[in-house]
């Protein structure tokens, strides 16, 4: 008996369950259709655990007196920390591999990665010049504040010139507008929209507008020293240039991208020397005896081990019974309107005593403000205590392993979700990436697209189309048939599934 609803017919092809599309011989093929992507660093728990455990164990073994002279902090790092990280980070893994197997599965076919169907095709081609245009007057308003505020091309060129932009005054008023600033980070989106897009066909369109959006990051990371503007767009684009690599047919470039990760060692540390040279060199080559390259090498591990180091501080000084969460919902409490109405400290702590100071001043009594990364994964333990934290990253856990199976399934919401959720899985070591204030765009981006996506399907499903366009694999290939369906006005399908 047919397990479909009345709703649903069968396109020629199909088996009458539903279950995918015949093979020779009438057995369904109960497969997406798409072959596919199978690499160890992109599924998520591998990633995270292949950078957290090293770091963690360089911050716990490196000595204090080390972390006296190289980072300015005494070392709070101690079996303590491990045991805070530890759970933390084996409810995250536990949570991945649980969220995977929620996803609906099924039996992989040949045709290539990304498998788009025409009307989801068409849709993330009519969303991606939205998205990109978006980004660039966002960018352009910024341009426009920046010469009111009497600042020239000619005068950043003397700056970058100058190699004083460390301490420069002029950075100061680099600064950006509240509103306009957040909106080019609706950037991101349009990277991850334009990655998919251009695995599917390559676009010398697309590719020369990503270009220039990171030209204009690049920028944007040297004169405000914001490394991560460039990283949230170019961790995107090879995680689905990564994928393409792994589904691909040839075994020698399958194998190859097993090794990416080997490659993008030296290649984060040539960039995050580059930025260095300018960005504190310049200010700590007078009174340092290292050479520039020990100089790098210290200060990038730095930056992972004095989070951890910071994650032990605020966990020891900066929790009290009546504090409300704060890092796990960074993004509403990082808003201009609650930062100017109800700022955190003053809600959390209308009149805070001796015992409840604020941030800055617990990393200027313990540890040193200017690294000032909370650690991603001991800042739930902060908001919530031990077991909160732990339930915390279980459940981000759940939602990026759920991300990862639709992801390498060529499903439309893994496809365009699971790219911004790796870049948070890479900052781990450091914050709590996923919630900050400048994610909030990203996110409200990549459901403006998803939700586009399901329209489009539920208008073709009423008008009695013959393709669905809500799943990715439901594309006619040599493997896959035709999919499944609806007519009439019956259920929409998943995005999660295939049909």
């Amino acid at each position: 008996m047919s397990v479909l609803p009345p709703s649903w017919r069968a396109a020629p092809g199909l088996s009458a369950d539903g279950r995918g599309p015949l093979l020779p011989g009438g057995r369904p093929d109960k497969g997406d259709g798409t072959r596919l992507v199978s690499s160890w660093w992109l599924h998520p728990g591998a990633a995270v655990v292949a950078l957290v455990v090293p770091t963690l164990l360089v911050a716990l073994l490196t000595s204090p007196e080390t972390y006296r002279e190289a980072w300015r902090t005494p070392k709070w790092v101690s079996m303590d920390t491990v045991a805070l990280v530890g759970p933390a980070l084996a409810a995250l893994v536990l949570g991945c591999v649980a969220g995977g197997c929620l996803v609906r599965r099924g039996r992989p076919g040949t045709a290539p990665w990304p498998t788009l169907s025409p009307g989801t095709e068409a849709t993330l081609r009519r969303a991606f010049p939205i998205l990109i245009r978006i980004t660039f007057a966002a960018y352009a308003l910024w341009g426009l504040a920046l010469l009111a505020r009497g600042i020239t091309p000619w005068g950043l060129v003397d700056m970058a010139r100058s190699g004083q932009i460390y301490d420069s005054a002029l950075r100061d008023r680099l600064r950006g507008i509240s509103g306009v600033t957040t909106l080019t980070q609706v950037g991101v989106a349009a990277v991850i929209v334009g990655a998919v897009l251009d695995a599917r066909q390559r676009s010398r369109a697309i590719r020369r507008s990503l270009l220039i959006l990171l030209a204009i990051a690049a920028a944007r990371s040297y004169f405000l020293a914001e490394r991560l503007a460039i990283i949230e767009l170019a961790v995107p684009w090879l995680v689905v240039r990564g994928a393409v690599a792994a589904g691909s047919p040839s075994r020698h470039r399958r194998r190859l991208v097993q090794f990416a990760p080997l490659l993008a060692v030296p290649l984060l540390f040539a960039v995050f020397a580059g930025f260095e040279l300018s960005r504190s060199w310049s200010y700590f080559s007078s009174t340092s005896q290292q050479s520039y390259s020990s100089f790098a090498v210290s200060r990038l591990l730095g930056y992972y081990t004095t989070s951890y180091n910071n994650g032990q501080v605020l966990y020891d000084h900066y929790r009290w019974d009546a504090q409300l969460p704060y890092y796990s919902v960074e993004f509403f409490w990082s808003f201009p309107a609650v930062q100017s109405v109800v700022p955190y400290e003053r809600v959390t702590a209308p009149t805070p005593p001796a015992d409840r100071p604020r941030y800055e001043d617990v990393l200027a009594r313990y540890a040193n403000p200017e690294f000032n990364s909370p650690n991603g994964l001991v800042a739930p333990a902060v908001d919530f205590g031990p077991v909160g934290g732990i339930a915390f990253l279980a459940v981000a856990g759940v939602a990026a392993g759920a991300a990862y199976q639709s992801f390498r399934r060529s499903r439309t919401i893994g496809m365009l979700l699971y790219p911004a959720i790796f870049t948070g899985l890479l900052e781990l070591p450091r914050e709590l990436y996923w919630t900050l204030g400048r994610n909030l765009p990203v996110w409200v981006a990549l459901v403006a697209v998803l939700w586009a996506v399901g329209r489009q399907a539920r208008d073709r499903a009423r008008s009695g189309a013959r393709a669905p366009e809500t799943a990715d694999t439901d594309a006619v290939g040599p493997s896959t048939g035709r999919a499944l369906v609806p007519s009439g006005a019956g259920g929409t399908p998943s995005l999660w599934r295939p049909r």
